[in-house]
């Protein structure tokens, strides 16, 4: 070991080594002399590496989010394309991350990071991210709804961002999905009259789905239920 940097180890052959610096202060001092878009490049590569190592997609998902996320902080020293694929890979991993707390009922974090994929998905507006950030804004409704019940506004405001960028995507199972958490929505605060219309709404999208059969099937089927609720209490038993 010597000055800053210590050598772990050394191919002769090749001419190209492993090496650490010799205290977390010293990597803090060269890391913040570097400029931006090097700093920005370091972390993207960084993260291309850890997942060149992992075999399996929730393997160390808060180092590779830390790196994707932060080199996608910038756009100074990336192009449109790098940027996009900083950016994806921090929504992607953040989303793994929420559904791995969700599992350990860590809901807070999840919460967390769903709101961070939303976040991302409106700083860059990228095509690429909308079907990202319509998951993050399903998930962030289901987080809510086991928080504070279905009758939460906030999930009420959050499936209806969902449901209105699914419309615009064109992408029309995220788009049921958001209709039948209103739904429930309605439901939970005894608003019936609006429940009975999503769910002529849900039965609509299913009869002029393209989907599958058995996936249209199974939304007929929501739908149907969804119509039999508000009925029996409004007392519309004809």
């Amino acid at each position: 070991e010597q000055g800053f940097i210590k050598l772990e180890s050394f191919d002769p052959t090749g001419g190209r080594g492993l090496a650490q610096f010799s205290h977390v202060s010293s990597q803090q001092t060269f890391y913040s002399l570097l400029p931006a878009a090097q700093r920005r490049a370091l972390h993207q590569r960084m993260a291309q590496q850890i997942e060149a190592e992992c075999a399996h997609v929730d393997a160390r998902l808060d180092e590779r989010a830390y790196h994707w996320l932060r080199a996608c902080e910038t756009r100074f020293g990336a192009s449109d394309a790098e940027l996009e694929v900083c950016v994806v890979n921090a929504c992607q991993i953040l989303l793994e991350q929420a559904r791995r707390n969700i599992r350990l009922g860590t809901l807070l974090e999840a919460e967390s990071q769903f709101r961070h994929v939303t976040t991302l998905g409106q700083v860059h507006r990228m095509p690429a991210t909308r079907a990202l950030e319509i998951d993050a804004l399903l998930g962030l409704s289901s987080v809510r709804f086991s928080r504070f019940g279905w009758a939460d506004a906030e999930a009420a405001t959050v499936l209806e961002n969902a449901r209105q960028l699914s419309v615009a995507s064109d992408r029309r199972l995220p788009s049921f999905s958001a209709m039948r958490g209103l739904w429930q929505v309605c439901v939970g605060r005894s608003e019936y009259e609006r429940s009975l219309q999503l769910a002529h709404e849900m039965s609509q999208f299913a009869d002029e789905t393209d989907q599958a059969d058995t996936t249209r099937d199974a939304m007929r089927a929501a739908a149907g239920r969804a119509l039999g609720t508000p009925l029996f209490w409004l007392g519309r038993f004809a």
